[in-house]
């Protein structure tokens, strides 16, 4: 799924065409071969004069990572990992959104919490860490 949205993302960028137009040759082969590894190397969009591609960059690239990995380790093909990376493990940076998100959440649950006169256990990296699992499954 994870090579699924990664791919979404290049048409986004590129147009839906992007594979038909043999602009991107060897992106199209690895994608047909579903060689994810090689996706990933051949996936980086031209960053001059839009420095707003480079975080798209890394998150495709994570993306197909994540998917080479899933099909090396027969994992489950119908979940997306990203924003998480399954081999790098779980980086808040590259999960920006998510991990902000669940900063968030936390910080809001504990301070209703507080407001209403409970104790909210502190939470760990560990709890963190899985509650930003969670939530990326939703994605």
């Amino acid at each position: 799924m994870d090579a699924q949205v990664a791919t979404m993302s290049m048409s986004w960028a590129l147009g839906p065409a992007f594979a038909a137009t043999g602009d991107w040759p060897r992106l199209t082969r690895a994608l047909r071969e579903k060689n994810f590894a090689e996706a990933s190397l051949q996936c980086h969009l031209d960053e001059n004069g839009n420095g707003g591609v480079h975080n798209r960059n890394i998150e495709n690239k994570t993306m197909y990572e994540n998917a080479a990995v899933v099909e090396a380790r027969n994992m489950d093909r119908a979940r997306i990992y990203f924003p998480a990376s399954l081999v790098n493990g779980l980086n808040l940076r590259k999960a920006f959104p998510w991990g902000l998100a669940c900063v968030f959440l936390v910080v809001g649950v504990a301070g209703t919490m507080h407001l209403m006169g409970k104790k909210l256990p502190v939470p760990t990296a560990s709890s963190l860490t899985r509650l930003t699992r969670s939530l990326s499954a939703w994605v």
